[in-house]
């Protein structure tokens, strides 16, 4: 009797440990699928361009770009999942999120939703590292690092993102930065080996130095192009015959992520000069097949005095003169479609 007993004892044992195990392969095999399905072809540098490995073609990346991953609280993700449905429509090709470390921490499953919407529509995202609100202390910097490492190792077999090290550089020399972004940029690489990293320059992305030593050579510069503080000075510099853009040497060398860009940065956005100049980046832009970010699709309007950064207004649903800019240049120059294979 003890023999059965223990006999269909090992017998139901046995059975249990093999059902826990095909529902633990099925699971893996699961996420495997999830995260080996890309829509997408992973991109490359070749010298100052960035092309598509499955062919080999150049590519050229145009999108809009969000705050949402910098707010620790507060920031409205039904209203956000509305405007992304929207400007999907325009036919971008690259969605830029701003994000803060600390303001990541309970929302990665959101993360995850946008990233998997992206590839789905044929989007790149580009993950940018920004400090919290409430600070500006460079060491937050740190936990740039770990966080982009982490995103790096979840996201391996992810075709479609682009790896920032810090969104705008400021208070601190080229070459402090740059060996804060090698120490960033090699567990990234460690993580993800064929990363595409977007490399930014001092002076608020303005300013770039020496690169040679960089442990990777799949890299893009990203500029953030804001040139007067208000419309009157602006004017000024519009008057001027020839304009000189803050890639114009790098664009020889590298390719170039206009990351961001306007007339203005203090006031006055949305004006017809800062229209403008952004109209004269754009034609700089297409003329010489660069990439571009326009920022934001967030909204401004608890701020009149940000409320022209608005490319569509949240409360309307309107596009906004500066939106409509971005998406006449959708429709007059395409970016790259992924979709046609």
């Amino acid at each position: 009797m003890k023999k059965k007993i223990l006999f269909w004892f090992l017998v139901s044992f046995t059975l249990l440990i093999l059902i826990f195990c095909l529902q633990n392969f099925k699971q893996k095999k699961d996420e495997n699928i999830l995260f080996e399905k890309n829509n997408l072809p992973a991109l490359y540098v070749d010298k100052n361009i960035i092309k598509r490995r499955d062919n080999g073609e150049q590519v050229q990346l145009k999108g809009v770009s969000s705050m949402a991953f910098a707010h620790i609280d507060g920031y409205h993700f039904d209203s956000f999942w509305n405007i992304l449905a929207q400007v999907r429509l325009w036919k971008i090709n690259l969605l830029g999120l701003f994000i803060n470390p600390e303001a990541l921490a309970d929302k990665e499953e959101i993360l995850e939703e946008i990233i998997n919407w992206a590839e789905e529509n044929y989007i790149y995202v580009y993950l940018s590292p920004v400090f919290s609100f409430d600070s500006d202390s460079i060491s937050q910097v740190d936990t740039f690092l770990s966080m982009q490492s982490k995103l790096a190792k979840k996201y391996a077999k992810k075709n479609n993102l682009i790896f920032g090290l810090w969104a705008e550089p400021n208070a601190i020399e080229w070459e402090q930065w740059k060996k804060i972004a090698k120490k960033e940029a090699r567990a990234i690489l460690k993580e993800k080996p064929d990363a595409l990293i977007a490399m930014t320059g001092v002076e608020y992305s303005r300013k770039f130095g020496d690169i040679t030593d960089f442990p990777s050579n799949n890299i893009i510069f990203d500029f953030h192009d804001y040139p007067c503080a208000n419309a009157s000075s602006l004017a000024d510099f519009l008057s001027k015959e020839n304009t000189d853009f803050l890639w114009d040497k790098e664009k020889q060398n590298r390719p170039v992520l206009v990351g961001e860009f306007g007339g203005v940065w203090e006031s006055d956005f949305g004006s017809n000069e800062d229209l403008n100049y952004m109209k004269k980046v754009l034609d700089e832009i297409n003329k010489n097949k660069l990439s571009y970010l326009a920022y934001s699709i967030d909204s401004h309007l608890a701020s009149k005095n940000l409320i022209g950064l608005d490319l569509i207004n949240w409360s309307t649903g309107e596009t906004t003169k500066k939106g409509e800019l971005i998406k006449h240049d959708l429709e007059a120059n395409p970016a790259t479609d992924f979709s046609v294979k």
